[in-house]
């Protein structure tokens, strides 16, 4: 069998784990298959860092110039097109699956026109919220934007992975025509990076709440800002705040002096992972205007590395702790945090709640069990 796995959209850091991750799936669903990965210079290097001693003997590389569309017009198409198309024959068209580890509009159209759909599989990320939401009058921009790409690459019989049932259940209401082919495959969680966290945490003092990814607005950094403010005046030595996260240009005007570790730059992984082992919380605001369509990365780290998360109270989050697996200290709003932990530090009977709620949740998503779901998807 010969699997062509591609990330025709992003390179360097920006989803290397989760990239890994699908690589590792389907080796464990498809042993003996020829897996080659299609990736920007960038991004295949970091997966090697990342991946470090784990070898696949029959996992090839070929570099490609991944894209962004610049808007839904035909330059954006062409340009993917031609990429697209000089990609060695055996790696498309002769491949037996094919997974896009993202998608874009331009993509999605050309796997259309290739006839390569009905044996693909492609991710959604974030562009889930674009879909059946407000389009171009232009006929020209609607016949090539990426609601019509998935909705033709749907019908040619292309699978479409979400990785939440809470995604899966919000995108059935809002695009009925994607239904059948719309599967949930879960998040992966890497091993290596597991081995470096602490097996059992004891609650800190000061109790320690990081902030992760990318200090963005949607992610709520001016809420980690705000807390960290109002517990520092409150319970002065009680808490610390540390921002592992490159500065988004949305929150440069932020003042971070409260903060311990300000967001400053982009991390290299080791870097990134060795900061969050040292937090007792992890801190997760995430907007619904992204998030309830879009998968946290930093969900699944927190679930990994065995961190309890205080987290706005999102559909994410309360799925985990209906299915028995607590991961959070969970408010509906920023004030009620503020006054819970300001009244009421945790204490660690609690903590031990949320670490075991953790570990639970870490075992559903054994690779060994993502593999056997992808076999389940490709047989449905």
């Amino acid at each position: 069998m010969n699997i062509t796995i591609i990330e025709p959209t992003w390179d360097g850091l920006a989803h290397c784990p989760v990239n890994l991750g699908v690589v590792r799936i389907a080796r464990a669903a498809f042993p003996d298959a020829s897996i080659t990965f299609i990736a920007g210079e960038r991004h295949i290097s970091e997966i090697k860092k990342i991946s470090g001693a784990h070898t696949d003997d029959k996992l090839e590389f070929m570099t490609y110039e991944p894209q962004l569309d610049a808007d839904t017009l035909p330059a954006d198409t062409l340009k993917t097109y031609q990429k697209i198309k000089n990609i060695p024959k055996a790696l498309l068209r002769d491949a037996d699956l094919i997974i896009q580890t993202s998608c874009t509009a331009s993509s999605l159209h050309c796997f259309n026109w290739l006839g390569l759909s009905k044996k693909t599989l492609t991710y959604l990320h974030g562009n889930a919220n674009e879909i059946a939401n407000w389009r171009s009058k232009n006929p020209l921009r609607r016949w090539l934007d990426f609601t019509a790409g998935l909705k033709e690459f749907s019908k040619q019989g292309g699978k479409v992975l979400v990785y939440e049932q809470s995604i899966r259940k919000q995108l059935q209401t809002k695009a009925t025509w994607l239904d059948k082919s719309l599967n949930v495959l879960g998040h992966t969680l890497l091993e290596e990076e597991r081995k470096l966290c602490n097996t059992r945490r004891a609650i800190g003092n000061p109790i320690k709440i990081g902030f992760a990814g990318n200090a963005t607005v949607s992610k709520g950094f001016p809420e980690f800002v705000t807390l960290a403010k109002h517990l520092q005046e409150a319970r002065s030595g009680a808490y610390e705040f540390h921002a592992f996260s490159n500065l988004h240009a949305s929150c440069k005007d932020i003042d971070q002096t409260v903060l311990n570790t300000p967001a400053d730059r982009p991390l290299p992984r080791t870097e990134f992972i060795s900061g969050l082992n040292a937090m007792d919380f992890i801190f997760a605001w995430h907007s619904d205007e992204y998030y309830s369509l879009a998968a946290s990365g930093i969900l699944y780290d927190a679930i990994n590395l065995g961190i309890p998360l205080i987290a706005r109270r999102t559909e994410q989050i309360k799925h985990l702790e209906d299915q028995g697996m607590p991961v959070a200290l969970y408010f509906d709003a920023l004030a009620d945090a503020m006054h819970s932990l300001k009244t009421q530090p945790p204490q660690q009977p609690d903590y031990e709640k949320l670490l075991n709620g953790l570990e639970f949740a870490r075992k559903t998503l054994t690779i060994e069990k993502l593999a056997s779901n992808l076999r389940h998807i490709l047989t449905n």
